[in-house]
């Protein structure tokens, strides 16, 4: 599937969203930034803050990997990142 391009407030509102409900409201990830693509051709990853407790973290991180094979980052002109 290839990935749609989005803003980093779009990508820290539907992490948001993903995670909101199944962690009671708490979403204090750090945001996203952008990142050389992975091997999956992923150019985006999130800030953690070091003390997210376990229930956080494994929310998180699956809703994360999910999101990143969706969307890449655009850049703050609006052009795609690679």
């Amino acid at each position: 599937m290839e990935r749609q391009f989005v803003s980093a407030e779009e990508l820290v509102e539907l992490i948001a969203q993903a995670t909101r409900q199944a962690v009671g409201g708490r979403t204090a990830f750090g945001g996203v930034y952008h990142r050389e693509p992975d091997a999956r051709g992923c150019n985006w990853n999130v800030w953690t803050v070091s003390s997210q407790d376990q229930l956080l973290t494994a929310v998180l991180r699956p809703a994360v990997e999910e999101l990143q094979s969706r969307y890449n980052l655009l850049t703050t002109t609006g052009e795609p990142r690679d």
